[in-house]
């Protein structure tokens, strides 16, 4: 799961299609006995926007502390092996992602996992090269 799913939860701006594919998915972790899997940088790709969104004022503090709790419940494993630069590089360029969706991208590939998104380019990478996508 990356980033972008996670904090469509909490985003009021999105786009109504992301946040129906986005709320799937967190139905589909709360109601069956999964794990979503996730790269160390999520953690931090999370924070940061949540952060930014609260010192903006475009997110209440009321709801900044309801994501804490949330993620902080959600049943996660943290995958902590990043590739080394070069080897996102390569990943990247291989696929036309950007660099932290090539972090993604990999960690689906490697594990044979779904990945859950609503980043384009991530998606169509996945459609192209056979990585599974996580379908609602």
């Amino acid at each position: 799961m990356d980033a972008s799913v996670a904090l469509a939860w909490f985003l009021p701006d999105e786009k109504p299609a992301v946040l129906e594919y986005s709320h799937s998915v967190l139905d589909f972790l709360n109601r069956e006995v999964h794990q979503a899997v996730v790269p160390a940088i999520w953690h931090m790709e999370v924070a940061a926007v949540l952060l930014r969104r609260l010192r903006g004022r475009s997110l209440a503090e009321k709801v900044f502390d309801h994501a804490l709790r949330t993620f902080a419940a959600l049943p996660l494993e943290t995958h902590k092996e990043t590739p080394a630069v070069g080897e996102i590089v390569d990943i990247a360029r291989r696929y036309q992602l950007q660099a932290g969706d090539a972090i993604y991208f990999e960690l689906a590939y490697a594990s044979d996992l779904p990945i859950a998104t609503v980043d384009r380019g991530l998606r169509a990478a996945a459609r192209a090269y056979g990585v599974k996508f996580f379908a609602a």
